[in-house]
């Protein structure tokens, strides 16, 4: 649409729960910064992860294709089917901040990007995608950055039990699984 650009945000809560997305119960509004700085965006929300587990749900997100189609398991698997980061083209800025090992660049994921930062801590990877969008608010660059978190995926945190508790509240069967 002649100079008209778009920008393409992707954020992955590795197992967020839906519920856990109501502000009431979560405490507030998940990932306060994204979602002011988001607010007035296109954003879909019903979003459902077509396997179980990070790699191949990863996988199909990035390439389109259903696990059964692209049988990326495994790091030793090599990928056959095109990346999303192909269909944006040379002018867009392509970059990932991802906070899970399994999406190490010898996923095979990542080729494409201009940048790709993988960090252990949390609040490091939320901070790497503001840096990313202020530098592109600065320089109006287009831009796509798909944003991987592992923070609700972090069964140890001390809130663990607050929420179990709040959930189950006939329940007394907690235990710590660290």
């Amino acid at each position: 649409h002649g100079n008209q650009s778009m920008n393409v945000v992707i954020v992955i809560a590795d197992a967020l729960r839906r519920d856990m997305l109501d502000p009431e119960r979560a405490g507030g509004p998940a990932m306060p910064r994204l979602s002011e700085r988001f607010a007035d965006w296109h954003q879909f929300d019903r979003c459902i992860a077509s396997a179980p587990w990070t790699l191949p749900s990863c996988t199909s997100l990035m390439t389109g294709r259903s696990s059964d189609v692209h049988q990326h398991f495994a790091h030793t698997h090599r990928l056959t089917c095109d990346l999303l980061t192909e269909r944006f083209g040379t002018d867009v800025v392509k970059a990932a901040v991802v906070n899970n090992s399994v999406l190490a660049e010898s996923s095979g994921l990542f080729e494409g990007f201009d940048e790709y930062t993988l960090l252990r801590r949390h609040d490091e990877t939320f901070d790497a995608a503001h840096r990313f969008l202020d530098a592109r608010q600065a320089d109006g660059k287009s831009y796509f950055l798909l944003l991987h978190t592992n923070l609700a995926h972090d069964y140890n945190l001390h809130s663990t039990r607050e929420h179990y508790e709040w959930y189950y509240p006939d329940r007394d069967d907690w235990f710590e699984l660290g």
